[in-house]
């Protein structure tokens, strides 16, 4: 902390405010404070959020984990809607520190960094744990077995070459932001877009993402809504969609030395099944 700083906390100054740097997962940063007016501080503009709430900051030495719990108002201007369901929170990286909100230059004292996790929202507010950095060591080192991959379509160790697997559309009409019918999936079978990923390339949501639930001939269904409507005419790419499960992996995409699960391997099911007695010919 710089002398000047901890000299104004000494004396009690009533000019301090928190402010909150949020970088999301698309690389662009979100800089608030709960101050009741805009600040520069530190050289950077911070937007005025005072609608957000946080639970107590405890600051611990050693590897114990801290956490924060926050809460505050989805806007245009700072968290919108929009970001938030596109998943651009997820997992972003936050720093909280203090600063002067008279004192445009005094150099920021961060107080605690981590991770957006446990994100939830309502219709208007949006809650979230930050998690500090000492929270990832509580984390398994060592994956646990399970009869489904645990590899991601395309990632590095399932080794799918996506390109094969893509394919375009253009939306020709539309029921909900959620259910619409394209062009050019029609010549596929049923069924084989469903898990994959769609990726809108124009219209209100270029540039967002969403899981396929249901793959019906020519018509999608996606697990959650698009933020921005749809309409006839938007474009967008589609992924194959994989289920993880071995005979998938085997027909549909004959990638089974990659095969991340242990299908074979007795579950808890065997475990606790009964006994049975078997009759003899």
């Amino acid at each position: 902390m710089t002398p000047s700083l901890k000299a104004k906390l000494a004396a009690g100054r009533l000019t301090i405010c928190l402010v909150w740097e949020v970088v999301r997962t698309d690389g662009v940063t979100v800089r608030l404070t709960d101050h009741d007016a805009d600040v520069t501080a530190d050289g950077e503009a911070w937007l005025a959020a005072p609608g957000i709430k946080r639970s107590a900051i405890e600051l611990v030495e050693g590897l114990t984990p801290a956490n924060l719990d926050i809460e505050g108002v989805l806007s245009e201007e700072g968290i919108s809607t929009a970001d938030w369901l596109a998943g651009r929170y997820s997992r972003a990286a936050v720093r909280v520190g203090i600063a002067d909100w008279q004192d445009a230059v005094e150099p920021i004292e961060w107080l605690l960094s981590g991770l957006m996790g446990n994100l939830r929202r309502d219709r208007l507010t949006f809650r979230a744990q930050l998690n500090g950095i000492a929270r990832l060591l509580d984390r398994g080192t060592a994956e646990v077995t399970s009869p489904s991959c645990r590899a991601r379509l395309g990632d590095a160790r399932c080794g799918v070459a996506m390109a094969a697997y893509t394919y375009s559309g253009t939306v020709t009409a539309v029921t909900s932001r959620r259910e619409f019918a394209a062009s050019g999936l029609d010549v596929l079978a049923s069924g084989w877009l469903t898990y994959g990923v769609v990726n809108w390339l124009t219209g209100s949501n270029a540039g967002r993402e969403m899981e396929v639930k249901r793959h019906v001939g020519g018509a999608l269904e996606l697990y959650l809504p698009m933020p921005g409507e749809l309409i006839a005419g938007d474009t967008f790419s589609v992924t194959a969609g994989c289920d993880l499960a071995h005979s998938t992996c085997a027909e549909k995409f004959g990638n089974i030395p990659n095969f991340r699960g242990e299908p074979v391997i007795p579950g808890t099911d065997l475990l606790t099944e009964s006994a049975s007695v078997r009759g003899s010919a």
